[in-house]
């Protein structure tokens, strides 16, 4: 199971309508290109094309298969939460939804389960404060938790 958002499933599945309608075209052109003979480039680049679409729309078809989009907690933060946190230290305040590493952690929004800050909220509550170490190990940051939101229903 892949935990993600509602909108990374909804590009993932636009990706694969995509794809299938340039197989059916690529089959159509195929159709048209039987009259070429089998050296020809062009339909050597046809049938080379088509193979690499049936292979990503496989992957995407797959991915989707084991993608849900989680409900999440509004008492406790985990897989599929949308937190709120303060920096405690600057005061900015940031929304996150927590996905799995396979979950789309680079769309703008989320985190992954995998990010030191995701695993220090995982399991806390609202108004707690939890502490994340910065990269170079050298100072914590600290945050707390103001809004803990459900996520999109799966």
């Amino acid at each position: 199971m892949v935990y993600t958002t509602r909108e990374a499933m909804e590009e993932a599945q636009a990706m694969v309508d995509d794809i299938t309608e340039e197989l059916l075209q690529i089959a159509l052109d195929l159709k048209d290109a039987s009259r070429l003979e089998e050296g020809d480039s062009e339909r050597s680049d046809l049938l080379g094309r088509s193979l690499q679409l049936e292979s990503e729309r496989r992957r995407l078809s797959f991915e989707l298969s084991r993608a849900q989009v989680p409900c999440g907690s509004a008492e406790r933060v985990e897989v599929g939460s949308v937190v709120t946190i303060r920096d405690l230290g600057t005061g900015k305040e940031q929304s996150l939804t927590l996905v799995s590493a396979n979950g789309n952690p680079l769309k703008r929004g989320t985190i992954s389960l995998g990010a030191p800050v995701a695993q220090a909220l995982l399991g806390h509550c609202l108004g707690d404060e939890v502490e994340v170490l910065t990269l170079d190990k050298r100072r914590a940051q600290r945050f707390q938790i103001t809004v803990i939101g459900e996520g999109e229903p799966g």
